[in-house]
């Protein structure tokens, strides 16, 4: 399993305009967990991630999440693989 070294994530909730097919403006909201220690940090690093979209964003939502810890089996399995 993965620890977050700060040991907190951040749901950040990021709203999206799209063009739909015939030219009108949908907005979806889009749901990322992000490792931060704070919220100021949490919304640093969802701008490095969201970096280069071609749609319009903005943050809406910064929420400390109750998630601890994060299993990554095909992490787990690369680093037994490499020892």
């Amino acid at each position: 399993s993965w620890m977050s070294p700060k040991n907190k994530f951040y749901e950040v909730t990021v709203l999206i305009s799209e063009e739909d097919n015939k030219g009108r403006i949908k907005k979806n909201s889009t749901k990322y967990l992000i490792d931060a220690q704070d919220t100021r940090e949490a919304e640093n690093n969802t701008m490095k991630l969201m970096e280069g979209t071609m749609s319009d964003w903005e943050i809406i939502g910064i929420n400390i999440s109750k998630i601890k810890e994060i299993y990554l089996p095909d992490i787990e399995d690369n680093n037994e693989n490499e020892g």
